[in-house]
């Protein structure tokens, strides 16, 4: 853990760095420095600012790898998002380093999901941490909460390893109990993406029967989803088709149901056939219900017949089709796919072994 960044940069090991007056110093990820020249030029000092201070330096690091806190897209955060991001990203840092010195083949990096692709509100930012296996490539999205605990205890592993710090000391109170182990991550459903239904039709009586693409949190198309949703009566009688509303007024103070139907998806990824299935719940869903399809094995072009009648019980917004269909009527789907369960084993002879078992 001997990296050494200079104003956010790393220096190539071997090599030489001229310091200038107020540059910051990095060693490793905790020891942070301003060296300070006692007599520096005033073409020096008129191209600084008066002071650096911590909040500078962690900005300045943030950027670095990313994260540019003066960007349009970093100011459209929330402050709390914010200070999560400069809070997290040293600890990302640390938790590569540990990871890296043990050779446990995982990598860390800090997320920002926001907007829609992440089934959140236009105005809603969340971070997480992603967690990466370098031998099966498959990832993991840990909550803030979550990655905290796990660094904590990275650390805690850390000191309990051997002097020949090569990681085959004693590991976990359990003997190497995957429930001890910062790195591990149980096997199961993964949030590929979603996918979002903006379904205006609905106030002209119009059904709704599309490809919606698929978004990771990035906005990367992950593939696309069959979606049907037709206007009908609460029983589930659906509506004449020919029976268009020129106005849609006419809904106002009426209730409004339709039937959402699930009918398959297309995945550009073949690495999730193992399983996929989707979920989704509504803001008129009972008691806060969260619907999910059957899991599809074997395929990443997998069907389901999936329906469900949802009643808004009164209209009050038609007017603006636009925010109609993205407020009242808006279904968020995510994408749950099951990514090949992995195993390890600690071998006996040479220290951390690692067997992969992958099933399908």
């Amino acid at each position: 853990m001997g990296n050494v960044c200079v104003n956010g940069q790393p220096v190539a090991p071997d090599s030489t760095t001229t310091l200038r007056h107020f540059d910051r110093l990095l060693f490793g990820t905790n020891h942070l420095y301003v060296y300070c020249n006692p007599t520096p030029s005033m073409e020096v000092l008129a191209s600084l600012p008066a002071t650096i201070e911590w909040e500078f330096a962690q900005n300045e690091i943030a950027k670095s790898k990313g994260f540019d806190m003066g960007s349009e897209d970093s100011r459209a955060l929330s402050q709390q998002t914010r200070e999560e991001v400069l809070e997290i990203l040293p600890m990302t840092t640390v938790a590569n380093a540990i990871s890296q010195r043990l050779d446990r083949r995982r990598t860390f990096e800090v997320a920002i999901l926001k907007g829609a692709v992440a089934g959140l509100e236009d105005n809603e930012s969340r971070l997480m941490v992603k967690m990466r296996n370098l031998d099966t490539n498959n990832r993991w999205m840990l909550p803030k909460d979550d990655f905290v605990a796990r660094h904590f205890a990275m650390h805690q592993l850390l000191q309990r390893v051997a002097p020949d710090d090569d990681g085959s000391g004693c590991y976990g109170d359990g003997g190497g109990d995957n429930g001890d182990d910062p790195f591990h991550h149980a096997p199961g459903m993964i949030v590929l993406g979603s996918a979002n239904c903006m379904l205006a039709s609905l106030c002209y009586n119009i059904e709704f029967d599309d490809d919606v693409n698929i978004y990771d949190y990035k906005g990367r198309s992950e593939g696309k989803l069959k979606v049907v949703i037709y206007p009908c009566d609460a029983d589930g009688t659906l509506h004449d088709v020919n029976n268009v509303y020129d106005d849609p007024n006419a809904l106002l103070g009426q209730p409004l149901s339709f039937k959402f139907s699930l009918r398959g998806a297309t995945l550009h990824k073949t690495k999730y056939a193992g399983g996929i299935e989707v979920q989704f719940t509504h803001k008129y869903c009972e008691d806060g219900r969260i619907f999910k399809t059957a899991t599809a094995q074997g395929t990443n072009h997998p069907t389901w017949d999936f329906e469900h009648v949802f009643t808004i019980p009164k209209v009050d917004k038609v007017n603006d089709p636009l925010a109609f269909s993205m407020g009242w009527t808006k279904v968020v789907m995510e994408i749950l796919p099951l990514q090949h369960p992995c195993y390890f084993m600690r071998t006996q002879y040479s220290g951390w072994g690692w067997f992969f078992l992958c099933v399908s």
